[in-house]
């Protein structure tokens, strides 16, 4: 509904638009605050340890990875020490490239439907703002890379644990990898990062 005025223009052209006079450093300053405002709409929902983040408080993060942050969670109104989960969120710097935003929907969709002693169950997943998130159940515990780390100097984790592991691990990906959808479709799964931190 008509046409903006000059020092719209201004600062349009300061962030990329062409505009017919330079840019002052009023316009320079709106322009810094139309960035800070749209930058801190996006990280809105962005979580931080001690943070609400949707229905959950987040207690710790627990690590990171390139695509994902892991948190440690509970839900919000729930009292202090009460039943926790593992929140994991795409990475906040991955906000607004959809390939992404997609894949991390694909694995949440995939994994609800898992039902296995060996693989962790999802209780919940959706989006906070834009920001993709899933929870699942807390095991209380150590990952492989852990175990492997905790080992005293120039010992090695013990033959027969190394085999009850192995054992567990194939059962649980050889599941993955024969899931049948509820119409007794084979749908084969495939984890895709099998390392000591993720088992």
């Amino acid at each position: 509904s008509g046409a903006p005025d000059a020092g719209r223009l201004s600062t349009l052209r300061h962030v990329g638009v062409r505009s017919d006079r330079p840019a002052t450093s009023t316009d320079r300053g709106a322009a810094r605050l139309a960035r800070l405002w749209h930058w801190a709409r996006a990280m809105k929902g962005v979580p931080r340890c001690g943070g609400v983040f949707g229905r959950y408080l987040l207690i710790e993060q627990l690590g990171q990875g390139g695509m994902a942050q892991i948190w440690r969670a509970r839900l919000a109104r729930s009292e202090p020490g009460g039943h926790e989960v593992v929140v994991k969120t795409l990475h906040p710097r991955l906000l607004g490239q959809p390939l992404f935003a997609e894949l991390f929907a694909a694995e949440a969709r995939v994994t609800k439907c898992l039902s296995h002693p060996g693989v962790v169950r999802i209780v919940d997943h959706g989006a906070v703002g834009n920001l993709p998130f899933l929870a699942m159940e807390r095991i209380d515990g150590c990952d492989l890379s852990m175990l492997f780390r905790a080992m005293p100097s120039g010992r090695r984790v013990p033959i027969e644990a190394v085999l009850a592991i192995a054992i567990e691990l194939c059962r649980a990906v050889g599941y993955a990898h024969d899931w049948r959808d509820e119409d007794g479709l084979r749908r084969p799964i495939v984890h895709g990062d099998l390392s000591p931190s993720n088992m």
